[in-house]
């Protein structure tokens, strides 16, 4: 279903939870997941609900579309796998605020207007995109549109002709300790 923003059926979704990158395979033998690593992930139900596009969407707002029936005729409204991808609702939710606007100014700021404030210059999000990234979410009033995150805001685009970062996402088991490392290809997180 080459084409379509259902995460279900997707070729993304197949690569990072049982194709080359989840295995460590070929192109992705240096990034992807060892056995040692896969044992720490816990399967969980990912929300697939999205969003007509609205530029008044607030961060807690997208948090109830994803969590909502609201999908395209014949999509999946939920999935269960162990890898997936931010939401808007991630994006919104991380902004610590700024000297412009407060962390409470910022949560009631729509996502599309950040770029307007300084809300995701204090956002850990925001120094990942380094251009865009793509989110889960999908807008539900184009069937090959998703939502990505900007270096300033919210966005959208066509999955299918667009070039965004992947940044997967994941659950780790509860009894996972963090060791050292701050998140980076030369300087990985180090888990017991």
């Amino acid at each position: 279903m080459e084409g379509v923003n259902d995460w279900s059926t997707s070729s993304l979704q197949t690569l990072l939870n049982s194709g080359d990158y989840y295995n460590s395979i070929g192109d992705y033998q240096a990034i992807g997941f060892s056995e040692k690593s896969k044992e720490k992930i816990v399967p969980v139900t990912w929300n697939l609900g999205g969003s007509v596009l609205n530029e008044t969407n607030t961060g807690q707002q997208f948090y109830d579309f994803e969590r909502s029936d609201n999908v395209e005729d014949g999509h999946a409204k939920e999935w269960t796998g162990e890898i997936g991808l931010l939401y808007p609702s991630d994006y919104g939710f991380a902004t610590s605020g700024g000297n412009q606007f407060d962390r409470t100014k910022c949560l009631s700021t729509p996502l599309r207007k950040w770029g307007e404030t300084d809300c995701s210059d204090h956002n850990w999000i925001s120094s990942l995109t380094y251009g865009c990234v793509w989110t889960l979410t999908p807008r539900t009033d184009h069937s090959t549109q998703v939502y990505i995150v900007m270096p300033e805001e919210l966005g959208y685009e066509d999955i299918y002709s667009y070039p965004c970062r992947v940044l997967p996402t994941l659950y780790l088991n509860s009894n996972i300790e963090f060791v050292s490392g701050s998140g980076t290809l030369d300087d990985p997180y180090v888990l017991k």
